[in-house]
């Protein structure tokens, strides 16, 4: 029965346009559902306006899978909100590995000197703390920083 709704929410979401909040109470439902091709139709939604691209960042930020991983990884290297990024380090606090660090470092770097960037920046130096401590280049920048 699972399956052929889904198929059916997957058939709508192909075969018509869906308004900005249709396409985001969709998303709630593939975060409930957790499924394969769910989790596709989020991630093509990343390349979305930034309404939908943050829901779909929100609902994949629970899914623990390399793909989503990867996705957040190449987001990260476009211009996105701060509300975004802090979903992405969320995801990667809970389901990241070591590949991760380097980003959170590259976003340390860019934005240490910003005031409002601080929740965002705490976040990343989480990351760091919890997936870079056995790296002693890690170690070595956050002696560098402190």
């Amino acid at each position: 029965m699972a399956d052929q709704i889904q198929t059916l929410k997957l058939e709508i979401s192909k075969n018509a346009a869906l308004l900005p909040y249709e396409r985001i109470s969709f998303h709630k439902i593939l975060g409930i559902l957790k499924t394969e091709n769910g989790m596709q139709v989020l991630l093509k939604d990343l390349n979305s306006v930034q309404l939908i691209r943050e829901s779909a960042i929100l609902t994949l930020k629970d899914f623990k899978h390399n793909e989503v991983q990867k996705a957040f990884l190449e987001l990260l290297k476009k211009k996105i909100s701060d509300t975004e990024i802090m979903h992405i380090f969320d995801h990667f606090s809970m389901y990241g590995t070591p590949e991760v660090v380097e980003s959170a470092v590259e976003y340390i770097e860019k934005n240490k000197s910003k005031e409002d960037a601080l929740p965002v920046l705490a976040k990343a130096f989480n990351i760091i703390k919890t997936l870079g401590e056995s790296k002693i280049e890690i170690k070595d920048y956050l002696k560098l920083l402190a």
